[in-house]
């Protein structure tokens, strides 16, 4: 079960870097990043979960960014 989220994770981020537009990207990218989050939070792993956490920081300030902008 624990590895499934990892695959899903890898999947969404792989599905994301295809994407052209840059709305849907971050917005997959970001589902992407909570599927590691949780990965992480499963494992115990800190350096995922910290840099999960910052990863979608980054991606919501610019999903807002580019909301605002349109």
């Amino acid at each position: 079960m624990i590895e499934l989220l990892g695959y899903i994770a890898l999947l969404l981020g792989l599905t994301a870097m295809s994407m052209k537009k840059m709305l849907p990207l971050r917005i997959l990218h970001a589902s992407s990043v909570a599927f590691y989050f949780m990965y992480g939070i499963a494992l115990e792993a800190w350096p995922l979960i910290i840099g999960s956490c910052l990863f979608l920081l980054i991606h919501i300030r610019q999903i807002v960014k580019i909301a605002r902008s349109s």
